[in-house]
């Protein structure tokens, strides 16, 4: 929803980990925080962020069209790279429907943490 809240101009005050580091820059589009003390200066703050900048960064990033060409490009090159015979697809059962493994692995043939959880 960050990203989201962005793209329409709207200023957003988060915790500094995880994702937050990458889409919210502080002081531009918003704050990220760490403690009790830092949200309530944030929330001093954040009405004097600019929206009009906001916005124009967050389109810049991460609007359709920009998005749409990072995957496509992500897709072609993994595609010349010839990784996994070239098309990903669905496994697909012995009655031609698509259906879900035990473990399902990444299309860089790395493990998908989801279906690895727990496991040592």
């Amino acid at each position: 929803m960050v990203v989201e809240a962005q793209l329409c101009g709207t200023p957003v005050i988060t915790t500094d980990w995880g994702g937050f580091t990458e889409t919210v820059d502080e002081g531009v589009s918003g704050y990220r925080c760490r403690s009790l003390a830092d949200f309530l200066a944030a929330w001093e703050k954040v009405g004097r962020l600019d929206r009009t900048v906001i916005r124009k960064r967050a389109l810049e990033r991460w609007s359709a069209p920009v998005a749409k060409a990072l995957y496509t490009a992500w897709f072609d090159a993994w595609r010349r790279s010839g990784a996994r015979g070239g098309t990903p697809s669905p496994a697909r059962s012995s009655r031609g429907r698509a259906h879900r493994h035990e473990r399902a692995d990444c299309i860089d043939g790395t493990p998908d943490p989801r279906s690895v959880a727990g496991q040592s």
